[in-house]
């Protein structure tokens, strides 16, 4: 009897950052990792489980076709940005029609990207973050 070795199978996960289902599977015979997202920072493709290993490879892809392509979505997010969170969650809030436009997919996205921006405005930024060293004498030194 042989012991051979079954690639795992096929994982689908949700990626936080773009807001999509994506699968994780074996590449089998093809070392390195193949990705459909073209984000650098992609948390799926940089998740150390999600590494290749041995000679298979580890194939990225989005389960479902998206109606925006990821240049049009880059192009949007810029777009945004010029605009601000703000302006763009309260046009979202009246429908999403003066700003935001198109069709649902793109206010999705649109949402997708505030909940983002609304998440990054939370995280403390290193200036932000003061620390105070005390002494033996209790006196303290504001350090920044």
């Amino acid at each position: 009897m042989s012991s051979a070795v079954f690639p795992l199978p096929p994982e689908t996960v949700h990626c936080p950052k773009c807001d999509r289902d994506v699968v994780i599977a074996t590449n089998l015979g093809k070392p390195g990792l193949e990705t459909e997202c073209s984000d650098s920072a992609c948390p799926i493709a940089r998740d150390p489980d999600n590494q290749p290993s041995g000679q298979d490879g580890t194939l990225i892809c989005f389960a479902e076709a998206d109606e925006i392509s990821e240049e049009g979505r880059r192009a949007r997010f810029a777009q945004w940005e010029k605009i601000g969170v703000d302006r763009i969650k309260h046009d979202l809030l009246n429908g999403g029609y003066q700003l935001v436009g198109g069709p649902t997919a793109v206010r999705n996205l649109a949402w997708t990207w505030v909940r983002q921006k609304e998440q990054e405005q939370l995280k403390p930024k290193p200036e932000d973050i003061l620390l105070l060293k005390g002494s033996s004498w209790n006196l303290f030194q504001i350090v920044r």
